[in-house]
C-alpha cells in the first residue's frame, strides 16, 4: 500500500494538540497505539500465518519494545517510596528511571529497524539476524556456571552455536568482509556488525536534530555519571498529576511507536492488510506522528519547538 502523504499543517496540528495534554492524559493515547501495535503483531497468530524461521524474532523484539514503553508510561503516574515524611507518603516523578527506559526503548527500536524495519533486502536482514543471534549465544556460552543442569544446557547451546557459526562461514555476505573484520565478528562482539547507535539513528531516518545529544544524555543516567547524580541532588522530582515535566519524551515515544507500526506492516504483508482496515483518520495520525520524528520532516528546522 502507498504511504499516506505528509500533510504539514495537519501534522503540526496533531503534534500541538497532544503537546497541551497532561502527561496522564497523553499516556492513555500512547497506550492505545501500543495496544494497536500488539494487535497487529498478534494477527499473525490469529490468522495462522507461517513465516520464515528467522522472522519469528521480530515478535519478541516488538514485545520488548512494548514492555519498556508501558513501564515508562507507568512512571508518569508517580512512584511511591517506602518512606514517609512528616507522616505522609512520598510520591515522586522518577525521571532518572524514565530516562534509562527511554534509552532502552530507543536502542530496542533501532535494533528492530536494523533487522526488520529497513528497506534492505531480505538477504541482508537475514544475515544481520544471523550475526545478532550468533553474538548473543557466544556471550551466553561464556557465562560461568556451576550446576549440572546449567552445564547440560550450555553444552546444547555450544552445539547450536557451532551450527550458527557454520552457516555464518558459508555466508556470501560474511565472506565480503576482510579477515580482520571476520575475526571480530566471530568473537561475537559485534551483534550489529560495525554500526554504532548514532549510525543506526541516521540509517533509521530518525531526525538527528530532534534526537541530538539524546542518546549520550540518557547514557549518563544508565552509567550513573556525575550529571545524573547532580540532577537528583538539585531535586524537583515531586509528582504532580498535571505535571508536564519530560512531556517531550512522551511525544518522541509516541512517534517511535507509530513509526514501528508502519514498518511492521510493511515487513509482513498480512499485517498490512490488517492495518488497512483501520479508520483512515487514525492511519493519517500514525503517518503524521511517524513523519514528525523522521528526517523527512520539512518543518522541523528548530527542534526545540517540539521538545
Amino acid at each position: 500500500m502507498q504511504q499516506r502523504s505528509f500533510d504539514i499543517k495537519a501534522s503540526l496540528k496533531i503534534w500541538k494538540e497532544y503537546e497541551i495534554l497532561s502527561n496522564e492524559e497523553y499516556s492513555k493515547v500512547i497506550l492505545y497505539k501500543i495496544n494497536l501495535l500488539l494487535k497487529l503483531m498478534n494477527s499473525l497468530h490469529e490468522k495462522n500465518i507461517k513465516v520464515d524461521s528467522w522472522k519469528i524474532w521480530c515478535e519478541p523484539t516488538i514485545y520488548k519494545l512494548c514492555y519498556h514503553s508501558c513501564s515508562l508510561i507507568k512512571i508518569y503516574y508517580g512512584t511511591n517510596l517506602p518512606y514517609k515524611h512528616e507522616g505522609k507518603d512520598i510520591l515522586i516523578f522518577d525521571e532518572p528511571s524514565m530516562l534509562i527506559l527511554f534509552r532502552a526503548i530507543l536502542e530496542n527500536y533501532l535494533t528492530y529497524f536494523y533487522m526488520f524495519g529497513s528497506n534492505d533486502s531480505e538477504e541482508i536482514k537475514y544475515f544481520r539476524n544471523l550475526v545478532w543471534r550468533y553474538s548473543g549465544i557466544v556471550q551466553r556460552t561464556e557465562f560461568e556456571i556451576n550446576t549440572k543442569e546449567a552445564k547440560e544446557k550450555q553444552k546444547k547451546e555450544v552445539e547450536f552455536l557451532n551450527s550458527l557459526k557454520e552457516e555464518l562461514l558459508k555466508s556470501e555476505l560474511f565472506n565480503r568482509y576482510d579477515k580482520k573484520a571476520q575475526g571480530i565478528i566471530l568473537k561475537g562482539r559485534k551483534p550489529r556488525l560495525f554500526k554504532s547507535w548514532p549510525d543506526l539513528i541516521k540509517e533509521s531516518k530518525l531526525n538527528t536534530l530532534l534526537f541530538r545529544n539524546l542518546y549520550g544524555y540518557k547514557s549518563n543516567y544508565s552509567h550513573t555519571e556525575f550529571i545524573s547524580v547532580l540532577q537528583v541532588h538539585q531535586g524537583g522530582y515531586g509528582h504532580k498529576a498535571n505535571n508536564v515535566k519530560s512531556h517531550h519524551l512522551l511525544l518522541l515515544l509516541h512517534g517511535i511507536i507509530c513509526k514501528t507500526i508502519l514498518e511492521l506492516k510493511s515487513f509482513f504483508p498480512t499485517i498490512e492488510s490488517e492495518y488497512d482496515s483501520i479508520e483512515p483518520m487514525l492511519q493519517d495520525e500514525i503517518s503524521s506522528l511517524a513523519n514528525i520524528i523522521s528526517s523527512s520532516n520539512p518543518f522541523l528546522q528548530n527542534p526545540e519547538e517540539f521538545t
